[in-house]
């Protein structure tokens, strides 16, 4: 049970990270809404920080789990 814990908290991590980040970069002022984010923008924080979070999930957590 702590290994699928592990998996799900290194997931979790892996979509906050991404998200902040493609959040930040929708809130610069040279982006599409300016300081504002707009839909699509918000669309691409979810679509972004889920996909992440996906691939990190994916990830085995250690040599223990390669064979």
């Amino acid at each position: 049970m702590g290994a699928y814990l592990n998996s799900i908290a290194k997931a979790l991590t892996g979509f906050v990270g991404a998200a902040y980040v493609v959040y930040q970069t929708s809130t610069l002022a040279s982006s599409a809404g300016g300081s504002a984010v707009t839909k699509d923008e918000w669309v691409a924080i979810i679509v972004g920080g889920v996909l992440a979070g996906f691939a990190v999930w994916a990830i085995p957590n250690g040599p223990e789990s390669v064979k």
